[in-house]
């Protein structure tokens, strides 16, 4: 029985194709389907939220799907990504030509500049306000737009380069664990690094203009847009979400997070492969709305092409009462039933909203209804559920002791079960072996205390009792 049942029929068939071909659990497809509608969607409209004193919010929204070691993370990123991918094909063919045309526009430009400068006068040139107009007649023609749309690997500075060409991006990744746990987000030596990338994503969530000023250039996007679509492994993620620093900032709170148990795949009976074919047919609506979301003209600020201006997508006011009402359910109960997930709690309307935009805008109308506001609820109290049966686990910062330990464990199992300390000292595992003796000392400890194997002593006949670990 599917966690759905308000989506978009498009949507729910797409699910339904994913469980067929490779037996994608909802919690997986659900953040690939979302992850790819609000990237085709999110630089078309800006929401209205009534609520927020004026504010306006942009629907961009950040996807994390933690998946078990093995979990085909690469095969669900892939399978929904052609429509994506046909529209970036075009995209790098259009800025091939765009480029060669920007080339000759530059080169005509370059030479004036440099012929109508040598008119100036000394007085001219000593003259801010004239300078400041001939200046603004004499600009440079606009670099051409890219086409770098998704993104995979980041740094601060890779994003706003990536973002000072193109109006809007997606950092997308099925294997996000090298961004997460890579030297950019990680506390301790290089934490101010992680705090600037945090803030960066945190800024292009809310809508924010990003900037960089240095001495050799002076760069502020405004009006872009930014989503993400990452898939990991769950072991990874608690390296991060059990990390303060990333939920001081609030970034946490602005992910929305699924993860799985473990799932078989569909076995490799070649008796199955009509159906995987008729399967796979089924995914095409879905490719081809995304496509033509994608190559909808975007509005654009007068002068430029990077700088959106998009659309205002209103809310009916049935459906405006009926996310007020739930929000206002989540909001009583944050400090009681959402007391370690009390951020993201206290962003349930906000998530709501963009939910309800992306879902919205991808059946191609002009306001929220009463039957988006009911499937993104739907989606939210999902999301909220997640959090509450995430479990992280603790982070240690001996991990190498407890990986030594485990081998050990299962090296003395091998062995009988039982191994005397002096064996164990002299013929053990390579691993243990080569440590010094206090930290062979931590190993036994830690898996006594574990209770993998406990000590026993052992009289052999001679004046000193023999020490050996039984696995339990």
């Amino acid at each position: 029985m599917t966690k759905f049942t308000k989506l978009p029929k498009i949507l729910l068939d797409t699910m339904s194709a994913m469980k067929i071909i490779n037996n994608v659990p909802e919690e997986m497809a659900i953040q690939a389907v979302l992850g790819v509608v609000n990237f085709a969607t999110h630089a078309h409209y800006n929401i209205d939220p009534v609520f927020f004193g004026g504010n306006i919010i942009p629907m961009s929204e950040y996807f994390i799907a933690l998946a078990p070691t093995a979990g085909a993370k690469s095969t669900v990123y892939k399978m929904l990504m052609k429509g994506i991918s046909k529209f970036e094909e075009e995209e790098y063919i259009r800025k091939i030509s765009d480029d060669e045309t920007y080339d000759l526009m530059y080169a005509v430009w370059k030479k004036k500049y440099a012929e109508d400068k040598l008119k100036l006068t000394p007085i001219n040139l000593i003259d801010k306000n004239f300078m400041s107009s001939w200046n603004k007649n004499h600009k440079a023609p606009e670099k051409t737009k890219g086409a770098n749309y998704r993104v995979s690997k980041a740094t601060v500075n890779g994003l706003i380069n990536v973002l000072n060409t193109q109006p809007y991006a997606g950092l997308f990744s099925s294997e996000a664990g090298e961004f997460f746990n890579g030297h950019a987000m990680q506390k301790g030596k290089t934490e101010s690094l992680a705090l600037e990338m945090l803030t960066t994503l945190t800024n292009l969530w809310d809508g924010h203009p990003l900037e960089r000023n240095t001495g050799v250039d002076n760069i502020k996007t405004y009006d872009r847009r930014f989503n993400m679509l990452f898939m990991l492994q769950a072991e990874m993620a608690k390296d991060w979400l059990s990390n303060s620093l990333y939920s001081d900032q609030g970034f946490v709170h602005r992910l929305l997070i699924t993860h799985c148990k473990e799932w078989d795949m569909p076995p490799l009976d070649l008796t199955r492969i009509p159906v995987i074919e008729d399967a796979e047919r089924k995914l095409n609506p879905f490719h081809d709305r995304i496509y033509k979301l994608l190559k909808r003209n975007i509005r654009t600020k007068a002068g430029t092409t990077l700088q959106l201006e998009p659309e205002l997508l209103l809310i009916d006011r049935d459906a405006l009462e009926l996310m007020a009402a739930f929000s206002n359910v989540i909001q009583s109960q944050r400090l009681s039933k959402y007391t370690d997930w009390n951020g993201f709690a206290a962003r349930a309307y906000e998530h709501t909203l963009r939910l309800a935009a992306t879902l919205s805008v991808f059946d191609g109308k002009e306001k929220i209804d009463i039957d988006n506001a009911e499937a993104a609820l739907e989606l939210m109290e999902f999301y909220l559920d997640q959090r509450l049966s995430l479990e992280l686990g603790g982070h240690s910062k001996n991990s190498n002791q407890i990986i030594v330990a485990n081998k050990v464990y299962s090296w003395i199992k091998k062995k009988g079960g039982s191994i005397a300390h002096s064996k164990l000292t002299h013929d053990g595992p390579r691993c243990y072996y080569d440590l010094t003796v206090g930290e062979k000392e931590g190993i036994i400890h830690e898996m006594i205390s574990r209770e993998l194997i406990k000590m026993e002593e052992v009289d052999t006949g001679g004046k000193v009792k023999e020490t050996r670990y039984v696995v339990l």
